[in-house]
Parts: C-alpha cells; sequence; structure tokens
C-alpha cells in the first residue's frame, strides 16, 4: 500500500511540474487562470479525505 501512495505522489507531481514548465507558454490571462483552476481541480484536498474517512 506505501508503495502504491509513493507512485502515486511521484505521478501527481510529474503532472504538476509538467503543467507549471508549460504555464509561460499560455500568453492570454484568462486561460492562464483557467488552466490554474483545471490544475487546482486535479489536486486532492483535505476536505475530500475527511470525506472519505467519516
Amino acid at each position: 500500500m506505501f508503495c502504491f501512495l509513493l507512485q502515486l505522489d511521484q505521478i501527481l507531481g510529474n503532472i504538476i511540474e509538467m503543467w507549471v514548465d508549460r504555464m509561460d507558454n499560455i500568453t492570454q490571462p484568462e486561460r492562464r487562470k483557467l488552466s490554474a483552476l483545471a490544475l487546482l481541480s486535479l489536486l486532492p484536498s483535505l476536505n475530500s479525505q475527511e470525506d472519505k474517512t467519516a
């Protein structure tokens, strides 16, 4: 189980790194904001983890 969580962390880290690296290619502010919101929607939150354990 620990190895699986470690792999998920690495995958998520790689996705974030690639996303942020490519953010400079987006020149329109509206599209940058939309991209940032899309990235945030993919990130796990503490609230969603609490809901699963309750």
